[in-house]
């Protein structure tokens, strides 16, 4: 049987607690969008409610605390392929041992799962570094990034608490979505098709050039030591896919690369 869901960490949660709570046995778990309906295979939807979801966080949360919880969610957020059905056999393996089972990193479920949630781990990580914001003339602090996981809704909280005081935007380019902190508040809100094709092909949103941006990108230029240029380490560091919205490489003439 293949459950279908409607793409939430919510909805996820309802159908993982459906299938848990009345000891179904799952071929497949996917979202409703992502699934190619064909007549060989047998489906149910699940619908989203926040009572069952609830009851299975708590549940994780009495299993192996906010380690579990937050490990799993990260798999969730991975938007890995097949992601549910390993979040899925992670659960069993937990139930079935009364504890989070991460030790047992050699059992095939929790080996995927670690591999994961580890990879998006170090995506937030870089981000926390590697995201640039602009100022822009109503004073709103934008940024823009493409990441490869679903990862947003982590460095919201992480940039809320660096700068309580600022009011900020973190744009994700490649889901559409954004993250609008203000007053201690954080909104997730879903971006224009227009300022998306806007911010495609051109990373920024502002209508005069940034002194600021170009001092920055001249300080970045003139600390380099040419003699000591090394292109592989700095593309270790700094991979290629993140420099398109870092402000010390966009539209940066001139510099070793």
């Amino acid at each position: 049987m293949y459950y279908l869901y409607d793409g939430s960490l919510t909805g996820l949660f309802c159908t993982l607690q459906h299938i848990l709570e009345n000891d179904l046995s799952p071929t497949a778990i996917s979202p409703v969008n992502n699934f190619t309906p064909s007549l060989f295979v047998e489906t149910t939807s699940i619908q989203t409610t926040e009572r069952p979801a609830t009851k299975l966080a708590d549940y994780l949360y009495r299993l192996g605390g906010r380690t579990l919880f937050r490990n799993l969610i990260l798999v969730f957020l991975s938007e890995t392929p097949g992601c549910e059905m390993k979040i899925y056999q992670y659960l069993c393996l937990a139930i079935a041992e009364k504890k989070d089972p991460g030790e047992h990193v050699q059992h095939p479920a929790v080996a995927a799962c670690h591999s994961i949630w580890q990879k998006v781990q170090r995506e937030v990580h870089r981000f926390q570094g590697f995201l640039r914001f602009e100022a822009l003339e109503d004073d709103l602090l934008w940024a823009n990034f493409a990441p490869e996981a679903n990862i947003g809704c982590m460095l919201a909280p992480y940039f809320s608490r660096r700068m309580p005081n600022e009011k900020f935007m973190i744009c994700d380019v490649k889901r559409g979505i954004g993250f609008y902190y203000h007053d201690g508040e954080i909104e997730e809100l879903e971006i224009e098709a227009t300022i998306l094709k806007k911010l495609r092909a051109n990373p920024s949103l502002r209508n005069h050039s940034d002194v600021y941006a170009h001092l920055w990108r001249h300080y970045f230029r003139e600390i380099a030591i040419s003699e000591r240029r090394n292109p592989r380490l700095q593309k270790s560091l700094m991979p290629r896919k993140y420099w398109l919205y870092l402000t010390e490489k966009a539209r940066l003439n001139n510099f070793p690369v």
